[in-house]
């Protein structure tokens, strides 16, 4: 497609024009989400830090329902680094 078949947004047909409209606001809310959530949300670990432990309890629990004859499975946070252990007879096994 060269450069030169582009057309302007206001010749497009009706159609065409709403999906243009939607991928540029679709485009413009991405891009602000992503300044926003790196500028202040990502550094204080706000939602990451509640997500990654309610994640890593349900893992635990789906792999402790689906392997009822083993021993089970636990799991706690890292104190030296951001994120959780999976542990089985105490030593990791995920992390």
């Amino acid at each position: 497609m060269k450069l030169a078949n582009i057309k302007p947004l206001a010749t497009l047909p009706g159609n065409k024009k709403i999906i243009v409209q939607f991928f540029i606001k679709l485009f413009l809310l991405f891009s602000a989400w992503f300044f926003i959530y790196n500028l202040f949300i990502g550094p204080s670990l706000i939602l990451d830090k509640p997500l990654t432990n309610i994640i890593t309890k349900l893992v635990v629990s789906l792999i402790n329902f689906l392997s009822p004859g083993t021993s089970p499975v636990s799991w706690s946070e890292s104190t030296t680094t951001y994120g959780n252990y999976i542990m089985q007879n105490n030593v990791r096994i995920l992390n």
